[in-house]
This record gives structure tokens, sequence and C-alpha cells, in this order.
């Protein structure tokens, strides 16, 4: 009988740790439930963004019959220097633009394939 006792003892042991065990995978599983439902909300909110960006992106962007070389402002702002402070007699003959430069250049003087000056 102590044998039917201890059994029983462990099987209500073993039956709380079951009980514990579910409870902690049905938390699991709303937790999961809820981060898939975050998600997806960031997802919808990520796509809206990226949607609009587009948008944006299209309007300002100048359509191909507005688009021209480098605008004289560039020409004339080398118009005037010299590149040899010591020889005053050079000067800015002609600026090459590069083929693929636009005015919408971040990097200015990467635009500029070659330069020629006077002697």
């Amino acid at each position: 009988m102590s044998q039917q006792k201890l059994f029983a003892e462990r099987e209500e042991k073993l039956q709380e740790k079951i009980t514990i065990l579910e409870q902690k995978h049905d938390m699991s599983q709303q937790e999961l439930q809820g981060i898939k439902k975050d998600l997806s909300q960031v997802l919808s909110i990520l796509t809206e963004m990226q949607q609009k960006e587009k948008t944006v992106i299209n309007e300002s962007t100048p359509s191909q019959s507005s688009i021209k070389g480098p605008s004289p402002q560039r020409n004339r702002l080398f118009s005037s220097s010299s590149p040899n402070p010591a020889n005053k007699k050079n000067e800015l003959k002609t600026i090459t633009p590069c083929p693929n430069s636009s005015d919408d250049d971040l990097d200015f003087m990467s635009s500029f394939c070659a330069v020629e000056y006077r002697k």
C-alpha cells in the first residue's frame, strides 16, 4: 500500500507539473499571437511609409525633358579661379561635365570629368 501511495503522490506532482507547463504554453501562445499582431501592424505602417516615399520621389524627380546639362552657375564658379596662385596667367578654358552628371549631384566636384586651362 505504501507503493500505491508513492505512485499516487508522484502522479499528483506530475499532473501539477503538466498543468503548469500547459499554462506556460498557453501564455507563450498568447504572447506569440500578440507579437504577430504587433509585427503585422508595423509591417503595414512600413508599407504605407514606403508607398508615400515612392510617391514623393516620383513627384520630385524631374521629367526627361526638363533635365539639362550643368547649369551656367557651375561654369561661372570656376571662370575667375586660378589653378596655380603663383601663376595668375592660367585661366580656366573649359569644363567638361561627366555624361552621367546632373544638377542634383550631391558631390559637386565629382560631376566634372576634365578641366582644361589656358596658358
